[in-house]
Parts: structure tokens; sequence; C-alpha cells
């Protein structure tokens, strides 16, 4: 039976036996909340609006796989992979996602209140308008990613790379940047009301009121 064709059940089935490599499989819409799915790998797959509430997911690789849409919320993603991955409007709220790497990911109005990002890669994604409020990043990679928009109120993002990436208009109100690197970092118009810059980076910044940091 091909990837393609294979449904939940013959998935699980699969995976119970030791199955692991599930490439290019069509999932869209099926329920697999709570599930032990550690070290899957879904890569290509189409996982559209797929629920992996509360699932664990430790090391799952999703690279590429069109998850718009999928229901992460509370899921353990630890030291998943989800390079060029499709996540427009997933929801990832307080899903654990340390050492995580989400390069070239789609993350436009993705939700991630409240998750631990901490030590994740998203170096590159696109995140225009998302949900990362109360959300821990410690020391995560946010090199070049695209926060346009990007709601990041209370965030806990000490020493976190943030080098060159966009941030215009997002909100940073509260937000924990201390030790950051902002090296770079476009800020205009950018809501920085109470947030704490301590030892963070700024040179080369362009600062909300467009000035440019030294």
């Amino acid at each position: 039976m091909s990837e393609v064709s294979l449904g939940v059940v013959d998935v699980l089935l699969a995976y119970e036996g030791g199955r692991r490599r599930f490439g290019g499989v069509n999932l869209s819409f099926a329920d697999l909340s709570q599930r032990d799915l550690r070290g899957v790998d879904f890569s290509d797959g189409i996982l559209v609006g797929v629920n992996f509430q509360g699932a664990n997911l430790g090391g799952a690789k999703f690279q590429r796989a069109n998850l718009s849409g999928a229901n992460f919320s509370h899921a353990n993603l630890t030291g998943a992979v989800f390079d060029q991955a499709d996540l427009v409007r997933a929801d990832l709220t307080q899903a654990q996602l340390g050492g995580a790497r989400l390069t070239e990911a789609d993350l436009a109005a993705s939700c991630l209140q409240g998750a631990d990002v901490t030590g994740a890669t998203f170096t590159q994604a696109r995140c225009h308008g998302s949900n990362w409020r109360e959300a821990v990043g410690i020391g995560a990679d946010f090199r070049e990613t695209q926060l346009v928009g990007a709601d990041l109120a209370g965030a806990d993002l000490r020493g976190a790379d943030l080098s060159y990436s966009r941030c215009q208009q997002a909100h940073l109100l509260g937000t924990d940047l201390s030790g950051a690197n902002l090296t770079g970092a476009n800020l205009y118009q950018a809501q920085v009301t109470a947030a704490v810059w301590d030892w963070a980076d700024l040179s080369q910044a362009i600062l909300p009121d467009g000035q440019m940091g030294s």
C-alpha cells in the first residue's frame, strides 16, 4: 500500500509495528490527539487541519509538510523538524518546541501563545501576524525571520538571536529581550512599551522611531 493511500488506522498499526517513515501521506483532518508518535516522519505529507492536540511528537519530522490549520496545542514537539513546512494558521498554543527546527517554515497567522520554543530555530521563517504572547524563547534563533505585525507581548526572549529580523509593527509590550542580538533588525513602528532591553545588541537596527541603533 502506498503512503498516499494509507489511512489513520493503517498509519497507527504500522507505527506500532515499528515503522516510522510515512513520507507524502495524506491524513488531512485526521484525529491524532494524545497519540504517542515519537520519531515519526511525515515529511512531504498533506496534514491539513490534523488534530495533534496533546500528542507526543518528540523528534518527529515534518519537512515540507502541509500542516495549515493543524492543531498542535499542548503537544510535545521537542526536537521536531519543520523545515519549509506550511504551518499557516496552525495552533501551537503551549506546545513544547524546545530545540525544534523550523527553518524557512511558514507560520503566518499561527498561534504560539505560551509555547516553549527555548533553543528552537526559526531562521528565515515567515511569521507575519503570528501570536507569541507569553511564549518562552530563551536563546531561540530568529535570524532573518519575518515577524511583521507579530504579537510577542510578554514573551521571554532573553539571549535570542533576532539579527536582521523584520519586526515592523510588532507588539513587544513587556517583552524581555535582555541580552538578545538585534543587530540589523527592523523594529520600525513596533510597540515596545515596558520591553526590557538590558544588554541587548541594537547595532545597525532600525528603531521604532525610524532612527538607526548604534
